[in-house]
């Protein structure tokens, strides 16, 4: 992509705005929660059906916290957008039972909250000096004009 931009625009400065990429991975992270609640809801349709089939009583599984699987992943939806340390406390319980029974969930949420707080830490200015700095050796030695 760059390669494309860079011929088709030579004159034009590349740019990666954090807004952007912070909303990808945010919807990265969306992805992988929705497939999960997707996955638990037919297993829970399924589960109805057996019990239906068979004549007898259908239990929803519910955590600790009362919430079904379902009710899990459809409550997150914003607290995996967010900073832990504006979540409440009954987003931290609902995170601790959602991170304890599905990982890949918790992996993506770290990743995330990562690059959330690498880029609080460009504003102030630190790492915005040093991708300068970078920026003007580039420029200095002719390499790519890429800002980042």
């Amino acid at each position: 992509m760059a390669l494309i931009a860079k011929t088709a625009f030579p004159y034009a400065k590349q740019v990666i705005d954090r807004f952007h990429v912070q909303k990808l991975i945010n919807d990265i992270v969306q992805d992988i929660r929705v497939k999960y609640r997707w996955e638990a809801q037919a297993i829970e349709d399924a589960d109805k059906v057996k019990a239906k089939k068979n004549n007898t009583e259908f239990k929803r599984v519910k955590f600790p916290n009362d919430e079904t699987i379902p009710q899990l992943f459809i409550r997150s939806r914003y607290a995996l957008m967010q900073s832990q340390s504006k979540w409440g406390d009954n987003a931290k319980e609902r995170m601790g039972v959602l991170f304890n029974h599905f990982p890949e969930v918790e992996d993506a949420y770290k990743i995330a909250e990562g690059y959330r707080e690498l880029m609080n830490k460009a504003r102030d200015g630190k790492l915005m000096r040093l991708v300068y700095d970078e920026y003007l050796w580039n420029k200095r030695n002719n390499k790519n004009d890429i800002v980042r």
